[in-house]
């Protein structure tokens, strides 16, 4: 699996060292990995975690604040 950094010239196939398989992937020309196109980061983004709890067999957020069981 190969990480490329989104440039200009990703609409034309000429130009890009990808290519679409028969399934949509998009697959490097030289080494034939697949390819994951990534932005560049500007900002550190901090994600808070956030606690979940099974209820009737479905995921929904824990209230931290008051744990009544």
């Amino acid at each position: 699996m190969k990480y490329i950094l989104v440039s200009n010239n990703e609409h034309n196939p000429d130009d890009r060292s990808w290519y679409y398989d028969d399934f949509g992937n998009r697959v490097d020309k030289e080494t034939g990995d697949f390819v994951i196109l990534v932005q560049k980061i500007q900002e550190n983004v901090q994600h808070q975690p956030i606690g979940l709890v099974n209820v009737n067999n479905k995921w929904v957020p824990k209230q931290m604040e008051f744990d009544f069981g």
